[in-house]
């Protein structure tokens, strides 16, 4: 019972502590290589889907100094300069999770010729790969610890940008197509391919390295509405093509190629195709790993048990409405969810909600903070909304972080549950939460998506089960010291020969590998707050509260 009680008062501090920095941005990524990484960071890109997928408090760091490179090359970040850019970066933000990594693809384009043998070629892009792979080395010599994720490349568009240009000589990129041998569509996929098929072999080596094959993108996305410009000619419809892997015989779509004014780019994508490309990312990557240590989701039951209420009125329309309008006053949103697959014996260490932007009217509120209410089991006298649901009795209610502008239609709002409404999730029935906004403006309404439509509002929720530390606290006690500390370094004792794996889990449930020795746990690229540090292994487990100052 001693060992409940204090794993129940480390959790109440934590929770506390997370709730008073609940707007701090914290840089997780690093974006670093050549024009498809300097290109989408002038388009803020990135900053835009972590925005569109509930997470602008994190934030991804690069520079068009020496990180993200119009033309860069792989040798370039193999030079002593090259290697020192990445090094500063890494140790100057040692909060770095993720190294988004975009190279290669001028290695190709520069010395490929269609006049070469299929052999040849490998051993082109067999080069390339193993130059690849010293950088990953490198940047793991510095952090071991660290994931690197390839975003890859989609189709270009040389042949038909070029050949319909009015100057098709003058192009600024006739010259690098010249020099190719001027391949057709066809040669041209099947070197993107084949660099595609040797990415995938590279990061299928390491379990710390991620590709996505994302060939083919834009022709999913957006077809051949109007007839290819060239050979050979016609138009198919969007969707319509495998994905990934595309159609060998079109480029990506011109629509999508960036616009010059005077010119169409024949490789790089505009703002819209780079948004298009790395939410794309997002939605198979890293939104999955910003979410952090789930243990289950559970989505909306719909079926009129969500939905927006005023005073007055059950607004319909299929919508969680949030706001207020101007004939029907403040409106709040409730979800509801069934939690009964919450373990008896689990205590809940954090849970966010996420609404999916339908529509919006009057001025977009700028917030970052919304009223929560939670109900064990239902509000009023049913599950279905009623107008009484309005003004009926919570459980319990508190002000709560919200992240995203939700600025368009398909952005997500991510709502995280404060720590004095967690208690208050049922692990045998129905939760329902009641949202509404602290800006009230007349005419200010937001309508989110319904458990009945395809976006449909979900709910993440990580545990800790206090039984299960127990019963490891019996076996297994290690002990950490100093803690709290602002060094660099812990002590590791009581360790009875432990050779498992030791992470560090957040205030947001993210999760931190560390690296220890037989003694001692280094916690550098620890920002200050407050953790769990978990050592598992596959025969025993121990959590314990750590403070870094």
């Amino acid at each position: 019972m001693k060992n409940v009680l204090f794993f129940l008062l480390c959790l109440n501090f934590i929770q506390s502590f997370a709730q008073s920095n609940c707007d701090t941005v914290t840089n997780r990524i690093l974006m670093m290589g050549d024009s498809w990484s300097s290109i989408p960071l002038g388009f803020s890109t990135f900053e835009q889907n972590l925005d569109r997928f509930g997470y602008p408090n994190i934030g991804m760091y690069s520079n068009t100094t020496d990180l993200s490179i119009n033309g860069a090359v792989t040798s370039d970040f193999l030079t002593p300069a090259g290697k020192s850019a990445v090094q500063t970066a890494l140790l100057a933000n040692p909060t770095i999770e993720i190294v988004n990594l975009s190279i290669g693809g001028n290695d190709a384009l520069n010395n490929w010729n269609n006049s070469m043998d299929s052999l040849t070629t490998d051993s082109l892009l067999d080069a390339i790969m193993a130059r690849v792979d010293s950088i990953i080395d490198f940047i793991h010599s510095v952090n071991p610890s660290l994931k690197v994720f390839i975003p890859g490349y989609d189709f270009a568009n040389f042949g038909e940008v070029i050949q319909t240009h009015f100057s098709p000589t003058s192009h600024l990129f006739y010259s690098r197509w010249n020099a190719m041998g001027q391949p057709d569509f066809i040669e041209m996929n099947k070197l993107l391919t084949k660099a595609s098929d040797k990415f995938a072999v590279l990061a299928n080596a390491s379990s710390l390295v991620y590709y996505n094959n994302s060939l083919g993108l834009m022709q999913y996305l957006h077809g051949q509405t109007t007839p290819l410009g060239v050979a050979p000619g016609g138009t198919y419809p969007p969707f319509s093509v495998p994905f990934p892997g595309g159609r060998m015989d079109y480029p990506t779509p011109k629509i999508r190629m960036n616009d010059y004014i005077i010119l169409k780019d024949c490789f790089h994508l505009n703002f819209e195709g780079y948004d298009e490309f790395y939410q794309y990312h997002f939605e198979q990557y890293y939104w999955d790993y910003l979410r952090g240590k789930v243990d289950v989701s559970f989505v909306s039951e719909g079926n009129q048990k969500d939905g927006g209420i005023s005073s007055s009125s059950i607004i319909t329309g299929g919508n969680v409405a949030i706001g207020n309008n101007s004939t029907l006053g403040n409106s709040k949103g409730v979800v509801s969810f069934n939690t009964s697959g919450i373990s008896a014996a689990s205590v809940i260490h954090r849970a966010d909600l996420f609404l999916h932007r339908d529509n919006q009217t009057g001025i977009l509120p700028s917030f970052s903070k919304a009223l929560l209410e939670v109900k064990n089991g239902f509000f009023g006298t049913s599950s279905t909304l009623e107008i009484g649901d309005f003004n009926s009795a919570s459980s319990a209610k508190d002000t709560a972080c919200v992240y995203g502008t939700v600025s368009e239609n398909g952005y997500w709002l991510r709502i995280n549950v404060p720590p004095s409404l967690l208690p208050h999730i049922s692990n045998t029935g129905t939760t329902q939460f009641r949202v509404s906004m602290t800006d009230t403006t007349d005419g200010n309404m937001i309508y989110f998506s319904t458990g009945d439509s395809l976006n449909k509002p979900f709910m993440d929720v990580e545990y800790l089960n206090p039984t299960q530390l127990a019963e490891n606290k019996k076996s297994f006690n290690p002990i950490l010291f100093p803690n709290p500390t602002s060094g660099n370094q812990i002590e590791l004792g009581n360790t009875e020969g432990f050779k498992g794996e030791i992470i560090a889990i957040d205030l947001t449930g993210r999760v931190v590998p560390l690296t220890y020795n037989s003694s001692h746990i280094d916690v550098s690229n620890l920002v200050k707050g407050a953790y769990f540090i978990v050592l598992s292994d596959q025969k025993k487990k121990a959590t314990i509260k750590f403070i870094k100052l």
